[in-house]
């Protein structure tokens, strides 16, 4: 009865915890080395992970702030830009004024020294000058004013160089109508020939014309 008793009880649990004992000799030795270099291994792919985690943060900073500045260098240039196309459009209209100042002042004195060939007697009723050319028409009581006309612009054309090539092209004598000379004519203005001082604008012109273009 005792032996049934006890073939009918559980099986007994035996728990160990001691150490199992380690492999020995070169498996062992391989074992060991192999986790001590899986150990090295982790460690370092954790620190290169973190290291470029923290790369990758570093260049997202940096890439924000580059960002930053090329937008506010953006902005710089684009108002320095509006300030320059000012100052050329100012410095452009100043340019056509004196270029305006200066033709004007040669033909003024163009017609001065025009002037001073036209014989005494001899009326002009058209004049006009275009680039390089004056045109001009009138009449005359006398033949003898065209003589002189043509000796003056003759002159002119071998002493001082200022009027060249006097070209009568049409001249009509005296009728019952109309009892004097008229005539048509043109001559090439030698520009060069009227000298024009260019006044250069001074420092405080400069000044003035960046301080009212900002």
């Amino acid at each position: 009865m005792v032996r049934a008793a006890r073939k009918n009880q559980p099986p007994e649990i035996n728990i160990n915890l001691m150490p199992k004992e380690e492999l020995g000799g070169t498996l062992g030795d391989i074992v060991r080395w192999v986790l001590n270099v899986g150990r090295y291994l982790i460690i370092i792919t954790e620190i290169i992970a973190l290291a470029t985690f923290g790369l990758s943060l570093k260049l997202t900073i940096d890439k924000n702030n580059l960002n930053k500045r090329v937008t506010v260098a953006q902005d710089t240039i684009g108002s320095k830009a509006l300030f320059e196309k000012e100052f050329r459009g100012v410095q452009n209209k100043i340019f056509e004024i004196k270029d305006l100042r200066t033709k004007h002042l040669n033909n003024h004195l163009v017609l001065e020294d025009f002037n001073k060939l036209l014989p005494e007697g001899l009326t002009i009723n058209s004049l006009s000058i275009e680039d390089i050319e004056l045109t001009f028409s009138g009449n005359f009581p006398t033949a003898a004013q065209l003589q002189t006309l043509i000796n003056s612009f003759n002159r002119s054309e071998t002493t001082d160089k200022k009027f060249i090539g006097l070209e009568i092209s049409e001249l009509s004598s005296p009728t019952t109508k109309d009892p004097a000379f008229s005539f048509d004519a043109k001559v090439i203005i030698n520009r060069a020939a009227f000298k024009v001082v260019e006044t250069k604008p001074s420092n405080s012109e400069n000044n003035n014309l960046q301080e009212n273009t900002r």
